[in-house]
């Protein structure tokens, strides 16, 4: 039976290759995309800003720091729930969690304006971004890896990550425009508003969505058994999210331990964290020096999230789809350190406000943009309880415990050797 192409897939044929019905569910993960990194915008240049006032801009890898010595108990939280809870489900527990924090933080900064209080509340609250941003991205893209096969994914993730770039125009707008006149730590309780409407983009996705044929009849199994993981398909269980099994919190890294496909992923994520941590860390000393008030920083870093996210939206809805067939997988995965590596060279030999921030917007462009699309297509030939489990505790875990390695170097650079951030280039 041939289906008939939807007024939806007639637009985005215009530049997608779309088949028809496929549609309504690429506008559908765009949008959920979109309203989490809506959120992450919103409270991110705050939390940037915050640590700045209170720490100042060379101790800001602190944070990712402390986000490593608390992110095992989130991913195995995360591990845990996503074994007991459909798709839907652990979005709402999630989302209830973050709003939790939001409030309690929000409420910490009108509590007290003690010094020591305010700088262990903007610890708090960059390590809350941190993990939000990373965990909210992980279950969105295991979310997304449920209704698209890996042929889609090739041709359709592109434009499905540019959702993540509109959001970020979007939320980096706002925080621009509102910063000075809200102020900058009143600027995380806009973030609660996007949050709900994920809640409910994600019921009526998981409910209503049309998943494809071949996902639906057992596609998963089928990759399964031609899977780099050598790991058998979960078994329906009736217990847990999509007949995944129940999980103990330390079954994705089981999985990792026994997979050299995972291990490689795995180090591909960490190793790259380096280059862009000397990149954000130039960034933020150069911002803290030329620029002054908390206020006037977070509006600075919101307009530059703006920027990058243009950017980024342009690169992933045109460019990422034809790089891929061009140079492959590994060619488009060694665009970003190629780039930042060229970009801290420019730095070096000429230290300015204009390059270190050009140096992030590309950083952070290719990183969230096409270097994250791209890595998520390693996913998409993997059994399930990967693309859920073992894939927390990759974008999670290591993630992050690898960004506190890469803290730790530069925090010895930067405070024990006196490195100024042009020399941090001898890191990079």
């Amino acid at each position: 039976k041939t289906s008939v192409p939807s007024i939806l897939d007639r637009c985005l044929g215009l530049f997608l290759r779309i088949n028809p019905g496929e549609g309504g569910r690429v506008m559908a993960m765009f949008s959920y995309f979109m309203l989490i990194m809506i959120t992450y915008y919103l409270i991110k240049p705050a939390t940037r800003a915050l640590m700045m006032e209170t720490w100042g801009a060379s101790n800001l890898p602190m944070g990712n720091l402390a986000t490593a010595f608390v992110v095992v108990f989130s991913v195995m939280l995360f591990d845990y729930l996503a074994a007991r809870y459909r798709r839907h489900e652990l979005v709402a527990i999630m989302t209830a969690l973050a709003i939790g924090a939001v409030v309690i933080i929000w409420l910490g900064f009108r509590v007290s304006v003690d010094v020591t209080w305010r700088k262990g509340l903007a610890l708090g609250f960059f390590v809350y971004a941190d993990i939000f941003s990373v965990m909210a991205t992980t279950l969105f893209w295991a979310f997304c890896h449920d209704f698209f096969t890996p042929a889609e994914g090739k041709r359709l993730y592109g434009f499905v990550g540019a959702g993540g770039a509109m959001g970020g125009i979007i939320g980096g707008l706002i925080s621009g425009s509102y910063a000075t006149v809200l102020g900058t730590a009143n600027l995380q309780i806009l973030s609660i508003v996007p949050l709900l409407l994920t809640v409910a983009l994600a019921y009526w996705i998981s409910l209503r969505a049309p998943q494809p044929a071949s996902s639906a009849s057992g596609d998963n199994s089928r990759l399964a058994e031609k899977s780099p993981t050598n790991s058998k398909p979960p078994k329906p269980t009736g217990s847990g999210a999509a007949g995944r099994p129940p999980a103990g919190g330390l079954d994705g890294l089981r999985l990792i331990a026994g997979s050299k496909y995972l291990q490689a992923i795995t180090g591909l994520v960490s190793i790259v964290l380096i280059g862009s941590l000397v990149i954000e860390t130039q960034f933020n000393m150069t911002i803290e020096t030329e620029i002054k008030g908390t206020d006037n920083r977070a509006g600075f870093m919101g307009f530059r999230d703006t920027q990058l996210n243009m950017i980024q939206f342009l690169s992933q809805a045109l460019l990422t789809g034809p790089m891929i067939r061009w140079f492959g997988l590994r060619g488009v995965l060694l665009v970003l350190p190629l780039g930042d590596l060229l970009m801290g060279m420019m730095y070096f030999m000429q230290p300015s406000l204009n390059i270190a921030n050009w140096a992030k917007i590309f950083d952070g462009s290719m990183k969230y943009g096409t270097n994250q699309v791209t890595k998520e297509m390693l996913y998409l030939p993997t059994p399930v309880q990967v693309k859920y489990q073992a894939k927390a505790f990759i974008d999670v875990f290591f993630h992050r415990i690898a960004k506190g390695l890469s803290a730790v170097i530069i925090l010895l650079f930067t405070q024990a050797l006196g490195f100024t951030a042009p020399q941090l280039f001898y890191v990079l």
